[in-house]
């Protein structure tokens, strides 16, 4: 009769009655004892020592335990029979765990020279397999929960994630691969199970398994978008690796596209034609001696000679030159957006000419189109709106200012629109300075979209901020109307700067601007000091384009 442990506490006194009965119950000749497995006797060693691996299955205080998303598995010492029958029934073993995922198993032979080795029992199974779930996975302190046919196998708990030497779940795949077909077997004979690398590789990376980082998922999805070999390519996988980046980032995605893949509309290439070659033909002599001088040879930077061909229509000279080489293709019209830096040669086809002399001033008359998406503007014409409010092609900015009429329409709106900028700053500063705010706030309310927000930009704001008080003050006292603050601004600009040209040691105007910059240093230290900073500094990077443009021609930078 089974001893039910005297002395022991209730659950200990249960658990071990559990374990006695079923130990009587069990037909087979497993070890009783919940311990560890003695390791398998075969001379080919299972893949040990990295991650958490636990050898043996041994959990804290000596106890049998396993609790692993993955484990590899060896059961030794088996009966000779058919490979392929006894590895297939191992690997369903594993397959019907619970929370199986996938499995692979193999058999190998022991090495007849090694100690023990029994010729009735010379075969032995690894197998590999992971669990589905990822917070439970294989969770047991049953020490026969893979015994199998009356066998014990070694455990070896493997981690998935990557270790110093690797990652321990992929080694041990590569493992079960190690000795298959040496001795002319198929691999049916000697393995079962769906695991493959591909499902092991989605486990370890993108499946339920071990997730990655955001930095390795942007590493690898970008690169492989950024590898699309076209533009539809580049869209299909940004929309399977990515989708959600294409709702919000859509417009940058599709500048990056059409920039990246975007085809050499201007490139054409050579067109092979057969023309009728006319009795009189020293003409086409001396075309052909042109294209061999100034076409290939002369490489960049080297002047080259143009070919006029006239002749009358349908007589092949447009067919003639597109015939000898890439080329880019202009007809009736000058358009910049046409032409190619590769192509060998530019025809520029039924041009007008001039007093018999061709002229490309007067051809960029017709349609000129100096600036593609991704091109700098170089000349720009205002459109405006005749008396019938229809738009047409206004004159230049110098016609605008010589017209006393039109420049004091354009005066006066934009001084409207100025006030009224102003009014709406004026408002805004008021309301946050009610409400105590920092100067990155201010700046981060008032600057406009996309503007690189700086110190110096800091500090003029702060130099505003501070007059605001002063300015209540001066209306409160009937000495300032409201809608007087940006004059009121400016008179004390003024005023420091008369002061500072005043000073003594302001010998100079680098000394000057030294001293200005210095003062509104002070002022936005004050302003630092008096609401401290509780807001982020804002945007950060490079300034934009419209940005550096306007600074430079106004000199901001040049002081504070």
């Amino acid at each position: 009769m089974p001893s039910f442990g005297i002395g022991l506490s209730g659950a200990a006194r249960i658990r071990a009655a559990r374990e006695a009965a079923q130990r009587q119950a069990s037909p087979s000749p497993a070890p009783s004892e919940v311990s560890a497995a003695p390791e398998p006797s075969s001379s080919r060693h299972t893949p040990m020592g990295r991650g958490s691996e636990e050898p043996t299955g041994t959990g804290p205080n000596g106890r049998f335990r396993v609790q692993s998303r993955a484990a590899f598995l060896t059961w030794s010492k088996l009966a000779e029979e058919p490979t392929s029958g006894l590895v297939a029934r191992y690997e369903a073993f594993c397959r019907n765990r619970p929370n199986h995922w996938a499995t692979l198993a193999v058999v190998e032979r022991h090495d007849p020279e090694e100690p023990n080795f029994d010729p009735d029992r010379p075969l032995h199974v690894h197998a590999l397999t992971i669990s589905h779930e990822r917070k439970g996975g294989w969770n047991t302190q049953n020490a026969r929960f893979w015994d199998f046919e009356g066998n014990h196998p070694n455990i070896l708990q493997k981690d998935l994630r990557d270790g110093p030497g690797g990652n321990p779940a992929r080694d041990a795949f590569h493992y079960l691969w190690k000795h298959v077909g040496e001795g002319g077997e198929e691999v049916e004979e000697l393995m079962a199970g769906e695991l493959t690398l591909e499902q092991l590789e989605e486990i370890l990376t993108k499946g339920r398994g071990g997730k990655r980082s955001r930095q390795e998922a942007e590493l690898e999805d970008g690169e492989e978008i950024v590898g699309s070999a076209t533009k539809e390519e580049f869209y299909q996988a940004y929309k399977r690796l990515r989708p959600l980046d294409m709702t919000k980032s859509w417009n940058s995605i599709r500048a990056y596209a059409e920039y990246t893949y975007k085809a050499d509309a201007g490139l054409l290439p050579a067109i092979p034609v057969e023309l009728e070659v006319p009795e009189y033909r020293d003409h086409v002599e001396q075309a052909d001696k042109w294209f061999a001088e100034e076409v290939r040879p002369k490489g960049p930077g080297m002047r080259h000679r143009i070919l006029v061909i006239e002749g009358e229509t349908g007589t092949g000279k447009t067919a003639y030159a597109r015939s000898k080489g890439k080329h880019s293709r202009m007809c009736n019209v000058w358009n910049v957006a046409a032409l190619s830096e590769d192509a060998d040669i530019w025809i520029l086809d039924d041009m007008v000419s001039t007093n018999g002399k061709y002229s490309l001033k007067a051809l960029s008359q017709y349609e000129a189109d100096f600036a593609g998406r991704y091109q700098r503007v170089k000349t720009m014409k205002p459109l405006l709106k005749d008396n019938k409010g229809e738009r047409r092609q206004g004159p230049d900015t110098q016609q605008i200012i010589d017209d006393s009429s039109q420049w004091t329409e354009f005066a006066s709106t934009v001084k409207t629109k100025l006030t009224q900028l102003r009014s709406s700053y004026k408002n805004i500063l008021t309301r946050l300075a009610a409400e105590g705010a920092d100067i990155n706030r201010i700046t981060n309310k008032l600057a406009p979209k996309q503007m690189i927000i700086t110190d110096e930009h800091c500090a003029r704001w702060a130099f505003i901020a501070k007059c605001l008080p002063m300015f209540d003050a001066e209306c409160e006292a009937k000495k300032k109307d409201s809608n007087e603050f940006w004059p009121y601004v400016e008179e004390q600009l003024a005023a420091i700067k008369k002061e500072i040209a005043s000073h003594p040691n302001a010998t100079s105007p680098t000394i000057r601007k030294q001293l200005m910059t210095s003062m509104f240093v002070m002022i936005l230290a004050e302003h630092r000091a008096q609401f401290p900073t509780q807001t982020g500094a804002g945007r950060l990077g490079e300034r934009p384009a419209w940005q550096e443009t306007l600074e430079t021609e106004m000199e901001l930078g040049a002081a504070v």
